[in-house]
């Protein structure tokens, strides 16, 4: 079960909190190089599909009806 809830706060304590804590971050963001969430890596491009039975029967199809 959580805690119990905090009272209300004035708008600039919670700010000052907030640049306090952004602060601390940031001097430890700048040891960072980077925080992604995936590998960073060269864009590929898909393999084209190759043509199926039904696309090759469906050419010759074409063509006999010619």
């Amino acid at each position: 079960m959580p805690g119990p809830i905090d009272p209300i706060q004035r708008a600039n304590a919670a700010r000052r909190a907030h640049r306090q804590a952004r602060g601390a971050d940031a001097a430890h963001e700048a040891e960072e190089v980077a925080n992604l969430p995936v590998p960073v890596a060269e864009v590929s491009e898909p393999p084209p599909p190759e043509p199926t039975r039904t696309a090759a029967a469906a050419y010759a199809a074409q063509l006999l009806g010619q």
